[in-house]
């Protein structure tokens, strides 16, 4: 209490002084705190570079207010009937994180995400899924669903051990699950765990199996929520997750042939690069979103990223790749089996293009000249590699793999 009068009299100093007036702090039994801390926050609000307010603040710098998460579960043990059991462990967790300040996105939103984004067939939905566990595809996801972080709970084993104690036969039931929580900006894990339940029962037998584990699962819902909301305060703050961002580009076969067509044409630079677009339109996505079409100079955080490229006719190329600041990706783009079909020959598809660039510059009044010798090469098959491309020739495509 003359700690409490000390600062009554400090702040009754501070009154005087014209700085400003804070009421004293309310008479309170020896056991009875509230009062004293109701009084601390008086004196941190009113000075919030006071020390009265620093252990708050420490506890509280690192943490993102009302963060973002998407939860995920996944059933990495052999016993099949557990695949019934990911559901309620992911409805469990959120129903708890979603008490603690936490927004958690719905999985039917997290779904119709994929949708969005034009991630249809199983096999893409079920990689980036895998992706997101091994870490490999977690700011793209995270991206397309707009989390701040990443729920993964993997559920890596599920048996059962039988032994005597005192000449009974005992059955303990265990499971264990690794948590990560991961950060969406730069895909690092900002806090794991592995959580391990254990249920024994009496005697050698009799119930099924998955009355145990339902159990064990139910439970293990509240335990990975509490653990996650106690790892809190070591989440990054939101000025450490403003990562500076660095300039790369992007070009394309496709885009050589446009640029061969282009030098017999002649007109305004902003009508040449929209004939740029239109006629060699080939999509630039990272980590599932749409930065543009290529050739462009586009700006990501540096780091490893998702690079994917789509054009009609043509085969999706997608590759995880580094960018660095100036990184320069040549990418050879091939037809897809739809494009051999529709055109039969690389020779036909390069016909059609200069014929579809001619018609559109000469809707806008674009006079055109074309000598076919300046013509790139398009690739034909599946190489999967970048290219060099001053190294193209008119032959056929010299394949080295540059940065």
């Amino acid at each position: 209490m003359k700690m409490i009068q000390g600062w009554v009299m400090s702040l009754a100093l501070a009154v005087m002084a014209g700085l400003l007036a804070i009421p004293a702090a309310v008479a309170q039994d020896e056991g009875d705190t509230s009062a004293l801390e109701a009084f601390r926050q008086q004196v941190a609000d009113t000075f919030p570079d006071s020390a009265a307010g620093d252990e708050d603040a420490v506890a509280e710098e690192g943490v993102i207010d009302d963060p973002t998460m998407a939860v995920f579960v996944r059933n990495r043990t052999r016993k099949a009937f557990i695949d019934d059991e990911v559901d309620g462990i992911r409805d469990s967790v959120i129903a708890r994180l979603a008490g603690e300040g936490v927004r958690i996105l719905d999985p039917a939103d997290v779904a119709d995400s994929f949708t969005r984004y034009k991630i249809t067939t199983a096999e893409e939905k079920a990689g980036l899924v895998d992706g997101v566990f091994s870490g490999g595809s977690v700011t793209r996801v995270a991206g397309m669903i707009d989390a701040d972080y990443i729920v993964t709970v993997s559920i890596s084993s599920a048996d059962v051990r039988q032994r005597e104690m005192g000449g009974a036969p005992v059955r303990t039931y265990r499971v264990s699950m690794p948590v990560k929580v991961l950060d969406g900006v730069t895909g690092a894990s900002v806090y794991g765990d592995v959580i391990t339940m254990t249920y024994p029962t009496q005697g050698a037998g009799g119930t099924e199996d998955t009355v145990y584990y339902s159990d064990l699962f139910n439970r293990a819902g509240d335990r990975i929520a509490s653990t996650i909301m106690d790892s809190r305060d070591k989440w990054r703050a939101p000025s450490d997750r403003d990562v500076a961002r660095v300039s790369f580009t992007v070009s394309t076969t496709i885009d050589e042939l446009v640029n061969g067509l282009e030098q017999g044409a002649r007109g305004p630079n902003e009508l040449l690069d929209e004939l740029r677009r239109t006629v060699g339109g080939v999509t630039v996505e990272l980590d599932g979103l749409a930065l543009g079409t290529s050739p462009g100079t586009f700006q990501a955080a540096p780091g490893m990223h998702q690079l994917r490229l789509t054009r009609q006719w043509m085969e999706p190329w997608q590759k995880t790749v580094e960018i660095r600041e100036g990184s320069n990706f040549n990418v050879a783009l091939e037809l897809s089996d739809e494009g051999i079909r529709k055109f039969g020959s690389v020779e036909a598809f390069r016909a059609a293009t200069a014929l579809i660039y001619a018609e559109a510059a000469y809707t806008k009044g674009i006079k055109i000249n074309f000598d076919t010798a300046a013509w790139q090469n398009a690739a034909i098959g599946n190489s999967g590699t970048t290219i060099d491309l001053d190294n193209i020739s008119q032959g056929g495509l010299n394949n080295r793999t540059s940065e």
